[in-house]
């Protein structure tokens, strides 16, 4: 997209983007995922992309002596995170997600709701996890979620995302191809200004995030419709199972506790371990269609 660069998106959705993405059944899980990961490794926590601070702010919460760290491209994002609660101790770095990783020594690296589709060509999604596999110590864990589209949608797509008797948001999406994907949330008001809200991702499955994830040394110890020890999965009708934990490789989660490893092991039950499921992914690739994507994009 013309004009389109890593600081547009915060630019565009920093205002409405606790409004839009505040309310998410699977927000608990997540974060209590992180605190029991972190509890299990020594080492920083660090959110990628974490735009306002609505999962950074309990994980610092529930880890008060480790240090937390809020990483994302955009200013706008960050001042909004430095103003929740819960938030006063968390270290604000403004950068990208590559070059502003820290080198070593983190527990959890976490990039939740297809944040890493941001990075738009495959080359920099496989750096970012060759840096995260290089950056995380022993014990340490790699938390990504991933809800890709289909890929056999029509090139172009218009849907109502939001209406009232005075406001349409549509959500307006175009294929371009090698899994890219760009758009607009065009936000139409009764006598006020047309706000544009552009994004653009490129998109991967779990076989591909395996693969790359294997290519950057990660080994892949959890997949599934939920986090380890989640209350319930979050559901959307066609969608995939969006949750993976990977390690570095030949640390195999040793340094789990108990505990947390006896749910890991439960999480992946035979007929839907990692081998499986790789097996599985290569017949049948889980997508979700392109609507599911717009509602749970970031």
């Amino acid at each position: 997209m013309e004009g389109y660069d890593d600081a547009t998106y915060g630019r565009a959705f920093a205002e409405v983007y606790d409004d839009w993405y505040g309310d998410d059944p699977r927000l608990d899980d997540l974060v209590a995922t992180v605190a029991r990961l972190a509890s299990s490794a020594d080492g920083a926590v660090i959110e990628l992309g974490a735009g306002t601070g609505r999962l950074t702010a309990p994980i610092a919460g529930l880890l008060p002596d480790r240090r937390v760290i809020a990483l994302d491209s955009s200013i706008e994002m960050l001042d909004r995170l430095a103003a929740r609660p819960g938030c006063e101790r968390v270290e604000r770095v403004h950068g990208d997600m590559i070059d502003h990783l820290p080198d070593e020594g983190l527990s959890v690296v976490l990039a939740s709701y297809n944040t890493v589709f941001n990075l738009t060509d495959r080359e920099r999604q496989t750096l970012l996890l060759r840096r995260v596999a290089a950056a995380l110590g022993p014990g340490g864990h790699l938390a990504i979620e991933t809800e890709p589209p289909l890929d056999d949608e029509e090139g172009s797509s218009v849907t109502v995302r939001h209406m009232t008797a005075d406001t349409v948001v549509l959500a307006v999406s175009r294929q371009l191809g090698d899994q890219r994907l760009e758009g607009h949330f065009i936000e139409l008001r009764d006598s006020a200004d047309t706000r544009l809200r552009p994004w653009s991702i490129r998109w991967f499955d779990h076989r591909e995030l395996v693969a790359l994830a294997d290519e950057a040394g990660l080994s892949l110890v959890h997949h599934g419709p939920a986090w380890p020890g989640s209350t319930g999965p979050f559901e959307v009708p066609g969608s995939p199972d969006p949750t993976h934990l990977f390690t570095r490789g030949g640390c195999g989660g040793s340094r789990l506790g108990d505990s947390v490893g006896h749910r890991l092991a439960l999480r992946v039950p035979p007929a839907r371990s990692a081998e499986s499921e790789i097996s599985r992914s290569e017949t049948k690739p889980r997508a979700c269609p392109l609507r599911c994507l717009l509602r749970s994009l970031f």
